[in-house]
């Protein structure tokens, strides 16, 4: 009994200190930090989860007993009842529930005026609580809402909020709401109640047709909508011809939204009275408002309450309707607005409603709107006709063939913004079973055409763009998108789609959408192969437009062979092919199942890293593939169809070079038959290459000259590729009888590019071919250096100014391959082979060459294409050196190349000095990466002081990309001088090291922060330069100091004062007076030196000279003669 007192005793504590804890919390609820505020509320609602009781009787005792507590702070304690009535509505005990109601009542309405947020937090704690306890808010409300007197704005906001949250609950008050408001609605002249009875009007018949709705749950089921309609009525007659005529904006947008609403309620008679004057009015608020959201969506409702039951009560004004909304609807919905889309999504609902009753003359009027040449209209019909498609689908059954057949005139469009739109249509279309029906599969054949589309030419620079431009290439991804969406997530379009889509295969014009046709149908053959489905095997004699078996394999293996064309069609190619093989040929079909997998992680492991990828890999993969074929089918008939169907493949591709696929054919051929391919080759060379001529003394040309170029053409680059695949063993012995003594006459005054090009390659195959790699021999190949005066004669021919062929490029990569074949060129050779490559590169322009008297522009396209072929000539000049050096990787070969560099770093033109410092720069890199062990400490570096000084100017050059190159190359300079010393290659000097970050600072237009930057690299060169090499390097660095860039003789004269300073005393002697006869030697620079020195003299001795007038006549002559 003690124990059970001593319980009590100690509950009753622990309630008292927990009210005590909660009335704290209350009086702290509306702290001044936001963060204490949001805590203490959340507590107060955590603890009322589980002793609801005693936090709502504490904030209502609390209220009640601080009547004149800040308004925020009644609003802070509100809120947090609200929130814990919601979560413990069915715990609350009605007694409490009772008293909470009066206490939200009287702050409901604690004064005339209007708080919204205090009086919305008393709201809503009535609304909480009505959700339960509905009877004893509407009679607490229905006191404060007497006939013949305005209530207060938050009774009425009160009641609509609750119709929304309980309409079981508010509905049978209605009749009584309804009637006491009625006569209110005449007299009440001020805008604010207006907006809040409109509103009220609008949720009460939205709970009027939840109740309806959800009638076998409701307590009364006898209420029918009709029983409203005509208090409903009263009022929609008020608004419309009255408060719909207000000047103010917000009143009329709620009176509008009320108005859709209430025509649910009113009965057919009395909305179709209504109608003729309603509709106009209705749409003409579109004039009137910025915001047409709120008037389209009331408006949906107005037809749709009209059209309720297959009504035909619109049909006098459909007509005005339809060309009404169809304007709003071709307005693009503005996507960063979200009201805006809202508003179109309203606009095509609204043509949904009235295809209900009407979809006839709406279809109709839809496809009319079709026609006009007018891109707006035709993307908002067929906006509009997508949403038909999806949302009136049983409306539409009997108008599907119309649809279909109408929206033919789409399959011609041009314009991408349409066919866009056109294709979300047809994607509608997929998905209701439209394109089962005739004329479906044209539907199919323009997304395909889609997938077919090439990337357009860029526009001229000059050219204004429509900034919401469709490109192809993303019409493109859309409709592959498109087709693999309906292959994939809708069952009945494979009976549309197979084998239909097989038949894109065979036209050229499909080819670009071969991987999207070749996906696809992949996956639904291998779906119904492994199914086994009946309808697997193909009819090839029934379905003619189908290619047959070997057309299919010949054309989809032509596919692979260039895997990552058509966005990577390699891999769906020969998917296709395993999942057709029983459709094929029986006997392959264990192979393919091996095979084909196999190739196809090929692929997918090596396509897109290029370092792995081989093209020449993946030809012989696919030879050995289709050698495997041929194999198995065991069937000369067989193979011989196949091979006439591998043949036609090559009519389809009339429009690329053929010249490089017979060449490597041939060359093929000669691996085997080498003598009978030469035979063939001299015989052509013999009978069609000699131009012949008609005419008067033969002065009119024949008409096959051009053909004549053409054999010419392919004749040379054939015996480039017989050479290089001709047997290792014999090739060698034929070079110079067989095959130069043939070439060597076409030499000599071609002028047409291809022939020369062709030459070029060949010249290269040729050299390739005769390398001691391939031949497993050496071969010393005495034609070399008059095939080297042959490109560089080609080099030379080429223009000065201009640069738009690959002709450059393509003699630069021929002397590289013919620099590694023995014997080595002589000196002289040496040095005219890399001064033209040098110079027939470094001289050309900045971007492409417009004669000033051209009315042209240049394109963004030959500005692409000059960057291309001036990125592949400087790699090609930059393989050719590196080969020279490669041959003899020491100091002295790489000081007679930069011979030849240097002139061009001294350039007053800005390009070329960057090109020349690229090279150098690159070139440094190969000679530190290829030094194996070398010796001899710095000083056999030979060439490190002429280069340093060469780079020091060009460290503060005026082009912030040059002036990173350049001090790149000294740090690999540096580098390469550690390896002479025999450091290993990751060995890190400190100071060489930070020349990176030095490179990284230099991209500055700060003149303090360049003058740092180059002080710091004077502090490293002075520390590294071996003394041997000091005195080549001042001599040098000197000239550095007349640079035509001020940056960088400024840059210069910085590094020199510091080598003075720093080693000044290793100098003394011969380098000194070495220094001063260079310094004498340039005119200008002696000129500056004497002006600086007699303006330290005049500032530093003193001394005043006293001479008679006699003397200084003389002096004065002396001195005009000496000026």
């Amino acid at each position: 009994m003690i124990e059970n007192t001593s319980k009590k005793h100690s509950d009753r504590l622990t309630t008292k200190r927990m009210k005590g804890l909660v009335m704290s919390l209350i009086d702290g609820a509306y702290d001044k930090q936001k963060v204490v505020k949001d805590v203490i509320s959340l507590s107060l609602v955590n603890i009322g989860k589980k002793k609801s009781k005693l936090v709502l009787s504490s904030c209502h005792s609390y209220l009640r007993k601080y009547t004149k507590l800040p308004k925020h702070h009644r609003t802070a304690i509100l809120h947090t009842m609200e929130m814990v009535i919601k979560d413990t509505l069915h715990d609350i005990p009605e007694g409490l529930a009772v008293d909470l109601i009066r206490l939200a009542s009287d702050d409901l309405t604690g004064t005339k005026d209007v708080e919204p947020e205090w009086q919305t937090a008393a709201s809503n704690v009535l609304v909480a609580l009505g959700r339960r306890f509905c009877i004893q808010v509407m009679e607490e409300l229905l006191r404060k809402f007497q006939p013949g007197i305005i209530p207060h704005f938050f009774v009425i906001q009160t009641m609509a909020s609750l119709a929304m949250a309980n309409s079981f609950g508010f509905v049978p008050f209605l009749t009584s709401v309804l009637g006491t408001m009625m006569p209110m609605l005449e007299s009440t002249k001020q805008d604010n109640m207006r907006w809040v009875f409109a509103s009220a009007l609008a949720r009460f018949s939205e709970s009027i047709l939840d109740y309806i709705a959800n009638i076998e749950n409701a307590p009364d089921p006898s209420v029918k909508k009709m029983a409203f309609s005509s208090q409903i009525y009263s009022a929609f007659s008020v608004l419309f011809n009255v408060w719909l005529q207000s000047k103010e904006a917000k009143l009329r947008l709620i009176v509008v939204e009320a108005l859709g609403h209430m025509s649910y309620i009113l009965a057919q008679n009395k909305l179709e009275e209504q109608l003729p004057k309603l509709i106009p009015s209705i749409l003409n608020l579109y004039k009137r408002q910025s915001e047409p959201f709120y008037i389209t969506q009331s408006f949906c409702m107005i037809l749709e309450a009209s059209v309720a039951g297959g009504s035909k009560i619109l049909d006098p004004q459909l007509e005005l309707i339809l060309n009404q909304l169809h304007a709003q609807a071709c307005i693009p919905a503005d996507f960063g607005s979200p009201m805006t889309v809202k508003n179109h999504n309203e606009l095509l609902r609204c043509f949904a409603v009235l295809a209900v009753s009407f979809s006839d003359r709406v279809i109709n009027f839809l496809l009319a709107k079709l026609e006009p040449n007018n891109e707006r209209v035709r993307i908002g019909t067929l906006s509009i006709f997508r949403q038909l498609i999806n949302s009136a689908g049983p409306h539409l059954e009997d108008k599907k063939s119309l649809i279909l057949s109408g929206l033919k005139i789409g399959l011609q469009e041009t314009n991408n913004k349409v066919k866009q739109r056109f294709a979300q249509v047809i994607i509608a279309m997929a998905h209701h079973d439209y394109l089962s029906l005739e004329g479906g599969n044209l539907m199919i054949e323009f997304i395909i055409r889609q997938c077919s589309l090439q990337k357009e030419m860029q526009p001229t620079s000059q050219k204004r763009t429509d900034p919401e431009q469709i490109h192809n290439e993303t019409l493109r991804s859309m409709c592959e998108n498109v087709l693999h969406l309906i292959t994939t997530t809708i069952s009945n379009m494979e009976l549309v789609l197979w084998p239909f889509l097989l038949e894109f295969l065979g036209p050229v014009k499909y080819t670009e959408a071969m991987g999207a046709v070749c996906k696809n149908a992949a996956h639904i053959a291998s779906k119904k192969r492994e199914a086994q489905d009946e309808d697997y095997t193909i009819e090839f004699e029934s379905n003619a437009n189908i290619p047959k078996p070997h057309a299919l394999v010949a054309r989809l293996m032509v596919g692979a062979g260039l895997p990552m064309n058509g966005r990577g069609r390699g891999i769906y190619c020969l998917n296709l092919l395993q999942s057709l093989s029983p459709n094929i040929h029986d006997n392959i079909v264990d192979m393919w199942d091996t095979v084909i997998p196999k190739l196809v992680q090929y692929l997918e492991d090596n396509l897109d890293d290029e370092e792995k990828w081989s093209m020449k890999s993946w030809e012989d993969l696919l030879l050995k593939m289709l050698s495997k074929t041929l194999d198995e089918a065991e069937s000369e008939d067989w193979i011989c169809e196949l091979g006439n169907e591998f043949c036609k493949q090559m009519e389809l591709y009339s429009e690329y070079p053929e010249e490089k696929g017979c060449a490597v054919g041939l060359g093929f051929c000669a691996s085997s038959h080498l003598d009978q391919a030469l035979a063939k080759l001299e015989d052509i060379t013999k009978k069609q290459m000699t131009r012949k001529s008609s005419g008067f003394f033969g002065l009119v040309k024949d008409k096959s000259e051009v053909d004549t170029e053409r054999v010419k053409c392919t004749v040379m680059l054939c015996y480039g590729y017989l050479t290089l695949y001709a047997p290792s063993n014999v090739i060698s012995s034929r070079v110079e009888a067989n095959i130069l003594n043939n070439i060597n006459p076409h030499f000599a005054n071609v002028k047409d590019t291809s022939v020369k090009q062709n030459l070029i390659r060949a010249v290269d195959l040729i050299g390739k071919s005769l390398h001691p790699d391939h031949l497993k021999k050496n071969y010393p190949f005495e034609k070399k250096t008059s095939l080297i005066n042959h490109m560089q004669a080609y080099m030379k021919g080429e223009g000065k100014k201009e640069l738009n062929n690959e002709t450059r490029a393509l003699a630069l990569q021929a002397c590289a391959t013919l620099v590694k074949l023995d014997p080595a060129l002589n000196e002289a050779d040496m040095f005219d082979l890399i001064k033209t490559g040098t110079d027939c590169l470094f001289i050309l322009p900045n971007g492409p060459f417009l004669s000033p008297k051209s009315k042209d522009e240049i394109s963004d396209q030959q500005v692409q294409e000059w960057e291309r072929l001036m990125s592949l000539s400087m790699d090609s000049l930059q393989q050719m050196l590196q080969e020279v050096l490669r041959k003899k990787l020491v100091p002295d070969e790489f000081m007679n190349i930069f011979k030849h560099i240097e002139l061009w770093m001294l350039s007053l033109e800005e390009i070329e000095r960057l090109r020349a410092v690229t090279i150098l720069r690159d070139l440094l890199e190969f000679y530190l990466q290829n030094l194996s062990s070398v010796g001899g400490g710095p000083s056999a570096v030979t060439f490190m002081g002429p280069f340093l000084a060469r780079l020091v100017p060009r460290c503060s050059d005026p082009n912030l990309l040059l002036r990173g190159l350049a001090m790149e190359s000294c740090q690999l300079i540096l580098k390469i001088a550690l390896r002479y010393e025999g450091k290993a290659a990751d060995y890190e000097d400190k100071l060489v090291e930070a020349l990176t970050i030095l490179k990284q600072r230099s991209d500055t237009s700060d003149p303090q922060g360049l003058f740092n930057n180059i002080s710091d690299l004077s502090k490293v060169l002075a520390k590294k330069i071996p003394q041997d090499q000091l005195q080549a390097f001042v001599f040098l660095l000197i000239e550095g100091l007349l640079d035509a860039q001020s940056h960088c003789s400024s840059g210069t004269c910085v590094v020199m004062n510091t080598m003075f300073k720093t080693r000044g005393s290793e100098m003394m002697g011969y380098t000194y007076n070495g220094v001063l006869e260079n310094l004498a030697r340039d005119a200008s620079l002696l000129e500056s030196i004497y002006e600086r020195c007699l303006d330290i003299l005049a500032r530093n001795i003193h001394y005043e000279e006293k001479l008679d007038n006699k003397s200084k006549q003389v002096l004065s002559r002396t001195a005009a003669l000496l000026h």
